[in-house]
């Protein structure tokens, strides 16, 4: 037995009876707003490090409110589908410098 089956086996099953009534109006809580995107697009550090994609944040800043509405679609769809796409799943890190520990010779 798995793990998650072993964390399950208390749980009633799902009664298939209530599938037909999750609609798009079941997600509607998590419904993202043009206003909140743009809002967080308008406050990017235009300072920070870009993402994966290399596309500089003053981009991102100063066409906000262009390209708010069809970010907003796409995370919405997301939302509504229940995935996530993979590109937003990755990330690149590096540990700074002095973080990094080099071997020290045993003779000194």
């Amino acid at each position: 037995m798995t793990f998650f089956a072993s964390m399950a086996e208390d749980l009633e099953p799902i009664n298939s009876d209530l599938l037909p009534t999750l609609t798009l109006y079941y997600c509607s809580d998590y419904t993202i707003d043009v206003h909140q995107v743009t809002k967080r697009l308008l406050n990017i550090n235009v300072y920070k490090a870009t993402g994966p994609d290399f596309l500089p944040n003053w981009i991102l800043r100063d066409f906000a409110t262009l390209i708010a509405e069809p970010l907003t679609a796409v995370f919405n769809a997301s939302i509504r589908q229940g995935t996530v796409p993979d590109i937003w799943k990755s990330a690149k890190s590096s540990l700074p410098q002095k973080f990094i520990h080099r071997k020290q010779s045993l003779l000194t």
